[in-house]
């Protein structure tokens, strides 16, 4: 929930180059409706929601960068220099005797992570109906792992993450290896510096906290009512590491949510809900509000004000954010609601022309006022029973 939930979220509305809450928040929603609202089905057909995401944000990408197309066509010159047979690289073991001894408490902790966390996959995989063998996996993991470091992989782990959400779209073994053999072409042809170049890391995102949050909340529903509480305080101390690094640089996306937190909570959890729902028409009434309440200063703004400077961003917002101008609280924010509450208003149409599938049959007011029915009728039975109990025992001590 921390690493591959949280940070993600920040990233999306974290802005250094001015336009990163425009590139990766659609992108973001077409990837949870496409998991959760619509199952993968875009237009009635099994359509790749991640590729549509990725495609939606490279186009986003392209018109934000034209005001500074310069330092973008740069960068993909840059990266234009790894194309070419790479080869493979040669494992050099003379650094290692200094390497053990500098490195081996830090090596030991991500050793001791590593395996938690590839248990943790085996287990998410046995509750959605796969079972494993966990030393299998442990050990094809760990093989696998030094392979990978031997040939100069930096990652510490080579298990498939993400079950629990993949595996409800359809994805098999092939899905992993077919991943595999286009990460070796990408290596050992350059190709990942030219992609990595072109598309924007924010439009991934999107992935990341939809797996992030999945396995959380498969935690969560998995274990016993009684333990309810403790869970989430195992995974509220998650967050710990994640705030003290977050001290050793500025995270704007994290002041971003931060100011107007209780609106952004409440409007967010509820447009995710209609999303999910396919209340398509409710969630870009949302995103309108959120629209309005940017633009006075209500939300992602340290306090209310309409005046925006000659940048487009609100005034005195920038020694709060740690920043010079580059209109950032104010358009950036205005223009994603915008064009996320059309993106609902398009799906609605798609939806009342019958290209996606109708919303869910339970009105959300409707189950709503049930709710509080049923909360008010228990309160009210609770009080008859206690009166009922209450007079026996009345007659008994004074009778």
């Amino acid at each position: 929930m921390t690493y591959l939930g949280v940070g993600p979220i920040a990233g999306i509305l974290e802005s250094h180059e001015a336009h990163n809450p425009i590139v990766g928040f659609l992108p973001f929603l077409i990837i949870f409706v496409g998991f959760y609202g619509t199952r993968d089905k875009f237009c009635g057909k099994n359509l790749p929601t991640v590729g549509i995401a990725v495609l939606v944000g490279f186009l986003l990408n392209l018109l934000a960068q034209t005001a500074q197309w310069d330092k973008h066509s740069n960068k993909i010159d840059k990266a234009t220099t790894f194309l070419g047979w790479n080869g493979l690289s040669v494992p050099d073991f003379s650094h290692m005797s200094t390497a053990a001894t500098e490195y081996s408490s830090i090596v030991i902790c991500l050793a001791m992570q590593n395996f938690i966390g590839t248990y943790s996959c085996n287990i998410s995989a046995r509750r959605v109906g796969d079972r494993y063998s966990p030393m299998e996996s442990m050990i094809v993991d760990s093989l696998g792992s030094m392979i990978g470091a031997l040939l100069g992989s930096p990652y510490g782990t080579t298990i498939y993450i993400g079950h629990v959400v993949y595996k409800p779209m359809g994805a098999t073994r092939g899905y992993s290896l077919l991943n595999s053999l286009l990460w070796l072409v990408f290596g050992l042809f350059g190709i990942h510096a030219v992609v990595d170049a072109i598309l924007p890391h924010e439009i991934f995102g999107g992935v990341l906290v939809v797996i992030g949050f999945a396995m959380a909340s498969q935690t969560i529903e998995s274990v016993p009512k009684r333990w309810y509480p403790a869970t989430p305080i195992g995974l509220a101390i998650m967050f710990s590491e994640f705030i003290v690094g977050g001290m050793s640089s500025p995270n704007m996306g994290m002041r971003f949510l931060a100011s107007g937190h209780l609106f952004i909570s409440l409007f967010y959890t509820f447009l995710l809900m209609m999303l999910t729902d396919r209340w398509f028409l409710a969630a870009a009434g949302v995103f309108i509000a959120l629209f309005v309440f940017s633009f006075v200063g209500l939300i992602h703004a340290q306090k209310l004000s309409v005046e925006y400077d000659q940048h487009g961003g609100i005034k005195d917002q920038n020694a709060y954010f740690g920043q010079t101008s580059s209109g950032m609280p104010g358009w950036k924010f205005l223009v994603t609601y915008a064009v996320s509450a059309a993106f609902c208003a398009i799906l609605h149409l798609f939806q009342r022309w019958g290209f996606v599938e109708a919303a869910e049959a339970e009105d959300y007011r409707i189950l709503q006022l049930e709710a509080e029915t049923k909360s008010e009728e228990t309160v009210v039975h609770a009080a008859e029973h206690g009166a009922k109990v209450a007079e026996p025992m009345t007659t008994t001590r004074f009778g």
